[in-house]
């Protein structure tokens, strides 16, 4: 683009003198640069040109820059296009209300900022547009609250990003105290979740979707009994690989759950998660083990001494990686002239161990408990 070919880059209308005839001439170059120009808008925002419109480089501007406000009171369904980029305000007091987002290819960095208006227990959720992504993965997510927002704005190729939520507002930045059953809403999100009282109850996780990729919930259990922490309908959560439905956390506890914007909480960190650490392994039943952070291993069960003086092999439940170091076995009946001791020559196996009785009339019960590591 560049300025008229006059001296100064101005137009003149000429002088009265000359009859006007030395005004500027608009040469043909000059007239198709700023028809391309002005142009240029209204296709970048992805308009077919339109003789009979006079307000396209309006309309492409505020496709472009998000400049268009719409409300949306009806429910049911609605597809949205890029008329309706922008501020997108939805009223969901008539009852569920759905929105379809556009192909993310359509045009890229859109923007929408969806709004919650209405204080309603009815559903809203904004769904993608075929195998588009939302963030890292998801395919929707939702508005659960009045007041809750999201802005998102596409890559132009087939994923829409967030740029900003009502709930990083909150990150690390206020406490949430619970002391009966609830379900925590998207607002509670990024904040102290507190957890008090002196009988048990339980609390639901917000749809994982609902909130962006990568938002925190940290959970502290101060309760004297405990906390059910549950997923919201069909989600998990995740502790160290494994897909739970509901995860405990105990007076002193803490979880740190961090959603992936899809169907999933991850517990990140925290105290809670022990149980299903490698580190902390076990099987929990009448033959079983223990396993302890330094590497320790304690199993136990229930077992058989060989009658007079023979060896009855019993099987570990789990091999000891490195070596045996004590074998405790004790005669389960109400004769107490019953002996069972440890057989030598197989101390020390890390699979498995035998054991004599002095009973001469068969095999005798005994229960065992063996420390490794």
């Amino acid at each position: 683009m560049e300025r008229i070919n006059t001296p100064d880059g101005l137009f003149s209308d000429g002088t009265a003198a000359a009859g006007y005839l030395d005004g500027t001439v608009v040469i043909a170059k000059w007239l198709n640069d700023m028809q391309e120009e002005a142009c240029a808008i209204p296709l970048a925002a992805g308009l077919a040109l339109d003789g009979s419109k006079r307000d396209q480089i309006l309309t492409g501007l505020r496709r472009l820059f998000g400049g268009n406000v719409t409300t949306i009171n009806t429910a049911g369904a609605t597809a949205l296009s890029l008329a309706n980029s922008g501020l997108v305000l939805i009223d969901a007091t008539a009852g569920n209300i759905t929105l379809n987002l556009p192909a993310a290819n359509v045009l890229a960095a859109v923007r929408y900022v969806f709004r919650r208006i209405d204080a309603t227990a009815n559903t809203i959720t904004i769904n993608r547009a075929g195998a588009d992504t939302i963030d890292l993965g998801a395919t929707s997510f939702s508005l659960a609250e009045a007041g809750d927002y999201r802005h998102i704005t596409s890559d132009g190729v087939s994923r829409w990003v967030t740029v900003s939520t009502k709930a990083a507002l909150g990150n690390n930045q206020g406490v949430v105290s619970y002391n009966a059953n609830a379900n925590v809403p998207t607002s509670a999100v990024g904040k102290f979740i507190n957890c008090t009282g002196s009988t048990a109850f339980s609390l639901v996780l917000p749809l994982a979707n609902s909130v962006p990729a990568g938002s925190a919930l940290p959970i502290r259990g101060g309760n004297l009994q405990y906390v059910n922490i549950n997923r919201a309908s069909a989600d998990n959560i995740y502790v160290n690989g494994t897909a739970l439905t509901t995860l405990v956390v105990g007076l002193g506890d803490t979880a740190m759950l961090v959603s992936d914007g899809a169907a999933n909480w991850i517990l990140e960190a925290g105290s809670a998660g022990l149980p299903y650490s490698t580190l902390f392994g076990a099987a929990k039943a009448s033959t079983g083990y223990q396993k302890l952070p330094s590497g320790v291993i304690i199993q136990w069960g229930n077992g058989t001494a060989g009658q007079n003086g023979s060896v009855f092999t019993n099987t570990f439940p789990l091999a000891f990686p490195a070596a045996v170091q004590a074998i405790q076995c004790v005669h389960v009946g109400n004769d107490a002239s019953v002996n069972v001791v440890v057989d030598a020559s197989s101390f020390g196996s890390l699979t498995s161990f035998g054991v004599r009785s002095n009973y001469a009339s068969g095999n005798v019960a005994m229960t065992w408990i063996a420390i490794g590591y």
